[in-house]
């Protein structure tokens, strides 16, 4: 069993992936959509993880194929949200896939050996969502594979850099999803931006914009 410290940080490398709807802000924007394509060596630490396992959804089993983002801590483990890895009812197969902007173009791939969600996390006020991801082989570092920097302060008022692929509208009717890296700006905001009263911010960033017609994410 893997026994480490979490700390709190910010972590700038996100999914685009529908993420928490802020029903306690009518202002804030719910998704995280849009963005420009960005070249891997503009975000080195970005790895994509593709999971297949079995779930249930409302009472229904399926096999399913998801994908999330991450960011390199070190050679043999990954930082991602525990949101990303608690729905597996029977957990399958977890591959990471890196040094490439485009999937499909990856330099090196690696099965995933285990993962650690964070002991406190919740996932019905999405509290200490942070998780880790432990890999069966090394990455090897270079100009396209890099630790990510990390922060131990809610920097608020300053315009961060989000990266990842996945769904790149919030329309639930017409998804579409890129395999291509995109990254976005986006304000760090104060928590009390983001409040909901049913959830607890523990280890949460609040950032996004108020402005439907810019790319935004949220909590």
């Amino acid at each position: 069993m893997h026994r480490i410290q979490f700390v709190c940080f910010v972590v700038i490398t996100l999914m685009f992936f529908k993420l928490l709807k802020c029903s306690g802000n009518r202002h804030m924007q719910p998704f995280i959509v849009n963005g420009k394509y960005a070249k891997i060596e503009k975000f080195p630490h970005s790895v994509y993880l593709e999971m297949r396992c079995w779930r249930d959804y409302l009472g229904a089993i399926t096999w399913e194929l998801s994908n999330c983002g991450s960011s390199i801590l070190n050679q043999m483990i990954l930082l991602t949200a525990a949101h990303c890895l608690d729905f597996c009812i029977e957990r399958g197969e977890i591959v990471a896939v890196a040094g490439h902007e485009n999937v499909n173009k990856a330099t090196a791939i690696r099965r995933v050996k285990s993962i650690l969600l964070h002991e406190n996390y919740s996932d019905m006020s999405f509290a200490d969502d942070i998780a880790l991801v432990f890999l069966e082989e090394s990455l090897p570092l270079g100009n396209t594979m890099k630790r990510v920097i990390l922060t131990k302060q809610n920097s608020v008022g300053l315009t961060a850099m989000i990266a990842g692929w996945g769904l790149i509208n919030d329309d639930e009717r017409r998804e579409e999803k890129t395999y291509i890296l995109r990254s976005a700006p986006q304000i760090v905001r104060s928590n009390r931006d983001c409040f909901v009263p049913e959830w607890r911010m523990t280890g949460l960033l609040c950032a996004g914009s108020t402005n439907i017609n810019q790319p935004r994410a949220t909590r």
